[in-house]
């Protein structure tokens, strides 16, 4: 395993996601280990085993470790009874002012799918902190009239997309499905930021 080099600056940089997800812990703990950067992520909710089991019909937990080898903190969560289904069911309105203390030189958020991303992304383009949308959705799965409409014409969500292709801030995308999807909403430069090939290089870079 390589690490940076002891004269050279480790950029501290903040994850949003909504909630821990057992196929993206590996990818903290590479970026974690890789040394160039210090990647602190931040939890909408840690779901018990009854909000895990949202969409899965049962309860459980993840058996691996879940918050092993990277740094992460949960976000106070505004909601009564936070859920992991539903756009609005969560919300970390705190999210601004966290940011605004730690400054990190970079946001990856992972999607757009719940409130507390959009919170954000909102935070971000409100302290000038370059935001990396890192998104999995693409065409491929059929969705309603009304989220296409929105997806597409929502003009806050265009305008707040034009500015993430702009300086200093871009979109990523897990493959070309879903650099397509980012690209329909004219985020000219989704190809050449995608974080596909960020992830690729830093877990080639930790492997034996």
């Amino acid at each position: 395993m390589t690490t940076a080099p002891s004269s050279a600056r480790v950029r501290a940089i903040v994850i949003v996601a909504t909630h821990p997800i057992q196929y993206q812990v590996p990818w903290f703990q590479a970026l974690t280990r890789a040394g160039a950067i210090r990647p602190t992520v931040l939890y909408a909710l840690i779901p018990d085993d009854s909000q895990q089991g949202v969409g899965f019909n049962r309860r459980f937990q993840w058996e691996i470790p879940m918050f092993a080898g990277y740094e992460c903190k949960a976000l106070p969560n505004a909601r009564k009874e936070p859920l992991l289904c539903g756009f609005f069911t969560n919300s970390t309105p705190s999210i601004q002012k966290v940011l605004a203390q730690n400054r990190p030189e970079a946001v990856v958020i992972t999607g757009w799918n719940s409130w507390p991303l959009v919170q954000a992304l909102w935070g971000c383009i409100s302290l000038g902190i370059p935001a990396i949308i890192r998104g999995e959705s693409n065409s491929v799965r059929h969705r309603p009239w009304w989220v296409r409409l929105g997806h597409r014409d929502t003009p806050a969500l265009a305008a707040c997309l034009r500015k993430m292709a702009g300086d200093p801030a871009a979109a990523g995308a897990m493959g070309e499905r879903a650099r397509a999807r980012i690209a329909a909403y004219s985020v000219e430069n989704a190809a050449a930021a995608t974080l596909k090939a960020i992830e690729f290089m830093t877990i080639r870079k930790t492997s034996p």
